[in-house]
């Protein structure tokens, strides 16, 4: 693993992170606050000779030597249980000699005769009465009870003052301890879980788990993915419209030596995706002129009726079970070029329809009069309505969800398909919570496209112009490649009246006037033919004879059920 991997996993792991150092650090202060507080009193005793008056200079030196090595004696004997019975026998303390005892520390202070005898007691009043009560007992008492009364004596240098801050415990000091601890805890978890986590959560995972299977689409997390929406057709500049045009592209990359008609759509487990996924791309399919067909092949759970409305409409079951004609269960939607059929009610045996003669001919007879027929299947693993429409298809989109599909079951729905020989096209990532790939430039370059036409945002009406949809089928009329606010070009180019004063000095160099224009040979009012045209007028007769081969069609098929 790189740097840039750990630290994809910290930022990954980060709220967790977080919570960890939080309850780290409130724990450490529910603590402190649960604690008594603590009063610590300090008393200094001096250690040194009985007497200076010495004419010798060696005598004083062995004193003081003497003093010196009496220190550490008298460390120990300030915090001894003798002592510690005498106070509280003098101060009728309501604690016993050894629990004194153990709350006194003695401290030599360095290079020096002194020693620091400290006292702790959640009272403040009575940390100073022990301590003060202690040091003076011991320089009463030192000759008599702690073998005092040579040359060396000890003195109180320092009596103890009345505490006013406890010194333990320390809030500030426990909850910053606390947060680091915290901080480390919750490092280890998210490393933890890292391993344990077998989600493909970005690009990398799935890339790293399905090669050789590319991906071929990584589509952002759209804030109103619940309310079931066609991204083209409510923002076509957003960053989920652009993934499926990324989507559209690739898919045609794959149509350079075989034509790819027939697209299946499904996803491992239900919720990863699959049907907006196969709805997107049927919409940016159509939006490129191509005759599409959605077909809604999920018998068990059909919602494609809540994205293009009339839900009791027949639908594929209704053919299948022959009680209804395929010309009955098409029905054009709201978006040019695309006609979707339903799935109708909910059959008993819905693997045997899917499975049937009839749904094979059904299949091959659409696929002969639309360009693209895209199929938005049931779950790959929970039933096997994909695993037995698969094989009829020129390739399979597998779509997985970001952080929510396991590696392991997309790759036995890549397995599974592999044994049927089926081809899978690529993986399309859905709900990635960030913008990668680039997202942020798609989105700044149509915020620029935007701002170049006035910030003026189309409307929906705009991207997909409005007209009669038996017009649009038989060829009287055509989308309109711009909007109808937008008046069409002239013939020809007029020249403006102030046009070689204002550009003399740009077009001309002698700085004489500019020269006119030349009237367009073709006459005034003639447009020449281009290639844009030529195409136009090609399209034209393709729908001409799109039109006349499903009218056929269905009637072939209106008069095959009519046989069975």
């Amino acid at each position: 693993m790189e740097l840039r991997d750990y630290l994809r996993i910290l930022w990954g792991r980060r709220w967790l992170i977080v919570l960890c150092m939080a309850v780290a650090a409130a724990s450490a202060l529910g603590f402190s606050a649960r604690i008594t507080p603590q009063y610590a009193a300090t008393a200094k005793v001096f250690v040194g000779p009985r007497t200076v008056e010495r004419d010798d200079a060696a005598g004083v030196l062995q004193e003081l030597t003497a003093s010196q090595q009496y220190v550490t004696s008298y460390a120990e004997m300030l915090k001894s249980r003798p002592l510690a019975e005498v106070v509280v026998r003098n101060t009728r303390a309501p604690i016993t000699a050894s629990e004194l005892s153990e709350k006194t520390e003695t401290k030599i202070l360095p290079d020096t005769r002194l020693i620091e005898v400290t006292v702790t007691d959640p009272s403040p009043t009575k940390a100073q009465t022990y301590v003060n009560q202690m040091v003076n007992s011991f320089v009463r008492d030192e000759g008599n009870m702690f073998g005092g009364g040579g040359p060396i004596t000890a003195s109180v240098f320092e009596p103890a003052l009345k505490p006013t801050t406890p010194v333990s415990p320390k809030p500030v000091q426990n909850g910053i301890i606390g947060g680091l601890l915290g901080l480390m805890i919750g490092i280890g978890v998210a490393f933890v879980l890292e391993q344990l986590d077998t989600t493909l959560r970005n690009k990398e995972d799935v890339e790293k788990i399905m090669a050789p299977i590319p991906v071929i689409a990584t589509i952002p997390l759209s804030p109103t993915a619940k309310e079931r929406t066609i991204f083209m057709e409510s923002d076509a500049n957003s960053p989920q419209a652009e993934a499926i045009r990324i989507l559209r592209t690739n898919i045609q990359f794959f149509s350079v030596d075989k034509p790819i008609s027939r697209v299946l759509v499904t996803s491992p487990f239900a919720g990863d995706g699959k049907t907006t996924v196969a709805i997107n791309l049927a919409v940016g399919m159509a939006a490129l002129g191509s005759s599409v067909l959605l077909l809604e092949t999920d018998l068990r759970k059909p919602v494609l009726a809540k994205y293009f409305g009339d839900p009791h409409s027949p639908g594929l079951s209704d053919v299948l079970s022959g009680q209804a004609s395929l010309s009955e269960a098409i029905r054009r939607s709201r978006i040019p070029n695309l006609s979707v059929i339903m799935a109708g009610p909910t059959p008993p045996n819905p693997s045997e329809l899917l499975g049937s003669e009839r749904m094979v001919d059904l299949i091959d007879t659409v696929s002969k009069t639309v360009d693209i027929m895209v199929l938005d299947t049931p779950p790959a693993l929970p039933v096997t309505d994909a695993a037995v429409l698969a094989p009829h298809m020129d390739g399979v989109i597998l779509v997985v969800r970001a952080g929510q599909t396991h590696a392991h079951k997309a790759l036995d729905v890549a397995k599974n398909f592999e044994r049927h020989d089926v081809r899978v096209l690529g993986v399309a990532i859905n709900g990635v919570e960030r913008e990668t790939d680039g997202g942020y430039y798609y989105r700044y370059a149509y915020r620029h496209e935007a701002e170049r036409d006035g910030g003026r945002k189309r409307s929906k009406s705009e991207n997909y112009p409005s007209h009669d949809f038996d017009d649009l089928v038989v060829g009287k009329v055509r989308p309109a490649s711009r909007p109808a606010t937008q008046q069409p070009r002239p013939a020809t180019r007029q020249a403006r009246p102030d046009f070689p004063a204002r550009t003399a000095g740009r077009h001309n160099p002698s700085g004489g006037p500019a020269p006119a224009f030349k009237p367009d040979p073709a006459g005034p009012g003639v447009r020449r033919s281009s290639p844009r045209r030529a195409s136009r007028t090609a399209d034209e007769a393709r729908n001409a004879a799109f039109r006349e081969k499903l009218r056929s069609s269905l009637g072939d098929i209106s008069d095959e059920d009519e046989n069975r």
